[in-house]
């Protein structure tokens, strides 16, 4: 068990955390049934617990994880969680849950990672702004902020993905130079290669996940 996997970076989402007349701020999250997940596949799910206590109307939320194989020897770390808009008392032990992760390293890459901003908004007829463009509604956040963020995003090679683009048509033998100008740093984002090979939507969504994961 190495407790430093805890911190690596796992797929993430995307949600609007306000917007106005000039625009919608995005950030990226985690929740919490992935943050599960992470802790059964590093310490395994027979080494965590966890116990939820309120303290003056916060609720406070513990992680203990079983440090030692040989003689139980759990070492606890808690934070505590606000209120969720929409199912307060779910939201706010969600909430408690992920930022006690947060004491144990998990998600921690997301403070990493810069608010998104959506320029383009429109009025609900109740006069509330949401996130569009070209004027229609953005309706998929995670996929819209995965766009924009393969704009800029730095393309970071990973095993197998000229051979999984093989599944969207595309020879791995066309790629191949691609894969050359990448390390020779001639290429140094998703939006280049997308561009230079006049890839498709569905090829340059299985891109990013390939270059950026």
């Amino acid at each position: 068990m190495d407790l430093n996997d805890l911190k690596k970076e796992i797929p993430y989402k995307w949600r609007v955390q306000s917007t106005n007349q000039y625009g919608s701020n995005c950030v990226a999250y985690i929740d919490a049934r992935q943050a599960q997940d992470l802790l059964d596949e590093v310490v395994g799910p027979e080494n965590w617990q966890v116990k939820y206590e309120e303290h003056k109307n916060n609720m406070f939320c513990s992680i203990g994880i079983n440090v030692n194989s040989e003689k139980p020897e759990w070492v606890w770390k808690a934070d505590c969680g606000t209120e969720s808009q929409v199912e307060k008392q779910k939201g706010e032990a969600s909430d408690a849950f992920k930022r006690a992760g947060v004491m144990w390293g998990i998600g921690r890459f997301l403070y990493s990672l810069k608010v998104l901003k959506i320029k383009e908004v429109a009025k609900d007829k109740n006069g509330k702004y949401y996130p569009t463009h070209n004027g229609q509604k953005i309706w998929d956040i995670t996929k819209h902020c995965n766009g924009m963020m393969s704009k800029t995003a730095p393309v970071k090679l990973k095993q197998g993905w000229l051979v999984k683009l093989d599944n969207h048509g595309k020879k791995s033998s066309q790629f191949s130079n691609v894969e050359k100008a990448i390390k020779d740093g001639r290429i140094t984002t998703i939006k280049q290669v997308a561009d230079v090979y006049q890839l498709n939507a569905d090829v340059k969504s299985e891109l990013i996940e390939l270059l950026t994961k």
